[in-house]
């Protein structure tokens, strides 16, 4: 009773803040309701911020009840329908209906999206696996299911229909109402999910005994898995379908109601209920108040995700300890790299590097010769940067998932090219700055500010492995908002920068891409001569101490290194996501053990893959060109859950 009068007295608190923020105090609301809106200020308010305070409301309560019976299924304090992919797949199923089938994303929006976050919720527990539903393994899926189905969702913007473009800016979430049209469509889809959900209160009890208890004390479990899951994924649809993509509210309010003192699963989903309408209410206000004072819009999704990011970290740290990692301690592996894997990946590189530079397409076909010396001169800078990013992100991750001991890190996943897509993106936009001129200097400067957050947040903590990549994924989502905020409102401004988010390499200078190239090469030659303490740190901080390596010195010197890497190749060529992740695994699995073995191999690896994926995106779809950053982000993906498939299996 305590917990719960506390969560009304946060929802009038909210309430208050949200209507004093949208001006109700300004007007005399008592009379209005009586006789109806009679002058312009009472009709504005009526409309557009009643409106909106009762859609926040609403789309509040149904992401809190989302997240409390996500997190009562897997019982894991941090699932939620952004961390595990469920409110991505919606949105791409969104926006491949509005590009594909138009007239079906007029009829039927809501069952498009509950199709999508469906099947991809149902992928992400299928790859993770029922039985580790408790762990990192689902987390890290379910945002690693973000940047690849983000990928696609970039391949679809860059295809340019104007009905995508819109549903771009929109995904930054909005719940800025016109009237009460929207309040009326999404009412009568969500007034029924909470008797459902209490319904199920008991079953998330049993469930809480473990798969097996619960089956025994007469649960079909698996039917009933699918019903919750529905559920959840149902008023998550509603919500995107609405107003767009809000994130953290369904993480936020379960461990709310569980810090009042909620208890059994009926009271956190009653209390997570309401305080997911605080919460939404609490963090839309912010933009209502930013509204006297910025010119553009504050998108009400971004807001959460500003809010939401830090108390990611919050959890993050207190529950850090409690999830099992996932293959935190290295595994000391003794293979030796067999010299017939040194020989293929050399003939690939040259035969990759040979056609990307000499074979086209054009209207008459196959092209296996540069028609003049001005095509060549244009191309060979762009294979060349090409492959010098796919070194310098192939390097960074060998040093990541060293220096992390942790199989899934990489630059994109712990927050490094986020940090320099935002320095870029702010630099050009608020700078009033070409990219050309923000970029190098605006990407690095993200980057090493993302790195040095992520080791001074993680020094309370001994940069334990489990807590450090949650860190950087609680980094990265709080970043990416940052980025999505400025573009949402940034217009041609922000659509000029897409090919270079997608990671296009067309236009690339021969300096830059010379200075990619050899500056990745030169770090190449610095990290190997350190591969010792990348094998001792690897195989356990104590290890190497006890061998006279100096951790904490070494391992910030290679994290900043890793960060000087990722920033100079997202500046030249953009964000790029998996490469420096299936790098070193690919590496690992050919034999490449140890560090020296495996940063070269690693490297060569990198590059093969940027150089194949820019010549495949620039010939596949001919006239129409993918960017090599988008191909690769494909790849890595399908790569990606295959591992952690094996991964799963092997432990």
């Amino acid at each position: 009773m305590k917990a719960l009068i506390g969560a009304i007295a946060l929802l009038f608190g909210s309430a208050v803040l949200h209507l004093w923020a949208g001006g109700a105090f300004e007007i005399d609301v008592i009379q209005m309701l009586r006789t109806g809106p009679q002058d312009f200020e009472q009709i504005l308010f009526w409309q557009a911020q009643a409106s909106r305070f009762v859609m926040a409301l609403a789309i509040g309560a149904a992401l809190g009840l989302s997240g409390a019976v996500m997190q009562e299924v897997t019982q894991n304090p941090i699932v939620s329908p952004t961390t595990l992919g469920t409110a991505a797949g919606a949105w791409l199923a969104l926006v491949l209906a509005a590009s594909f089938m138009p007239s079906l994303f007029g009829v039927a929006p809501h069952l498009i999206a509950m199709t999508g976050g469906l099947l991809t919720s149902a992928a992400v527990l299928a790859i993770a696996g029922l039985n580790r539903m408790g762990g990192l393994h689902i987390i890290i899926v379910g945002m690693a299911m973000n940047v690849f189905l983000g990928g696609i969702a970039m391949v679809l913007v860059l295809l340019d229909t104007e009905t995508v473009r819109r549903l771009f800016i929109w995904g930054a979430g909005d719940l800025t109402q016109a009237d009460w049209r929207d309040v009326i469509w999404v009412a009568p889809r969500l007034v029924f999910i909470l008797p459902i959900a209490l319904l199920l209160t008991r079953g998330l009890m049993l469930l809480r005994l473990g798969a097996e208890q619960a089956r025994a004390r007469g649960l079909a479990v698996m039917p009933f898995l699918a019903l919750s899951i529905s559920l959840a994924v149902w008023s998550t649809s509603a919500a995107i379908t609405t107003v767009g993509l809000i994130g953290f509210i369904g993480m936020i309010a379960p461990n709310l109601a569980r810090m009042l003192g909620a208890s059994r699963s009926i009271e956190v989903v009653i209390l997570s209920t309401v305080l997911g309408a605080s919460a939404l209410l609490a963090t839309d206000s912010l933009p209502l108040i930013l509204d006297d004072y910025v010119k553009e819009l504050v998108p009400s999704g971004s807001a959460a995700a500003l809010i939401g990011a830090p108390v990611l970290l919050l959890l993050v740290f207190r529950y850090g300890k409690q999830l099992s990692p996932f293959a935190a301690s290295a595994q000391h592996d003794k293979r030796v790299l067999p010299s017939w894997a040194w020989a293929a990946l050399g003939l690939t590189l040259i035969c990759a590097t040979i056609g990307a530079l000499l074979i086209s397409l054009d209207a008459d076909g196959v092209v296996w010769w540069p028609r003049s010396s001005l095509v060549f001169e244009l191309r060979w800078p762009r294979v060349f940067a090409a492959m010098g990013a796919g070194m310098a992100m192939g390097i960074c991750g060998v040093l990541l998932q060293r220096l992390l001991r942790n199989p899934l890190a990489s630059p994109d996943i712990v927050g490094l090219t986020s940090g320099a897509t935002l320095g870029v993106v702010s630099l050009a936009i608020y700078g009033d700055m070409a990219l050309r001129q923000a970029a190098i200097p605006g990407a690095l400067a993200g980057a090493f500010l993302a790195m040095c957050l992520l080791i001074t947040i993680n020094r309370s903590a001994s940069h334990a492995t489990a807590i450090m990549i949650l860190t950087g994924i609680a980094l990265a989502a709080g970043l990416d908002a940052l980025i999505q905020f400025i573009l949402s409102h940034a217009g041609d401004s922000g659509f000029s920068l897409l090919s270079w988010l997608a990671g296009s390499t067309a236009g690339i200078q021969a300096p830059q891409a010379l200075l990619l190239s050899f500056t990745a090469l030169a770090f190449l030659a610095i990290c190997v001569a350190r591969h010792r303490s990348l094998d001792l740190i690897e195989i356990g901080p104590n290890t190497a101490r006890a061998a006279g390596v100096s951790v904490r010195k070494e391992r910030e010197v290679l994290l900043g290194i890793s960060a000087l890497l990722a920033g100079l190749a997202t500046a030249i060529v953009g964000p790029l996501s998996f490469v420096g992740l299936i790098a070193p695994h690919a590496a690992k699995m050919l034999g490449a053990s140890r560090a020296r073995p495996q940063l070269f191999m690693s490297a060569g690896l990198g590059a093969g893959l940027m150089v194949i994926s820019d010549h495949l995106g620039r010939v596949l779809l001919f006239p129409d060109q993918l960017p090599a950053g988008t191909f690769a982000s494909l790849i890595g993906g399908g790569y990606l859950f295959g591992l952690i498939v094996v991964l799963r299996r092997t432990e």
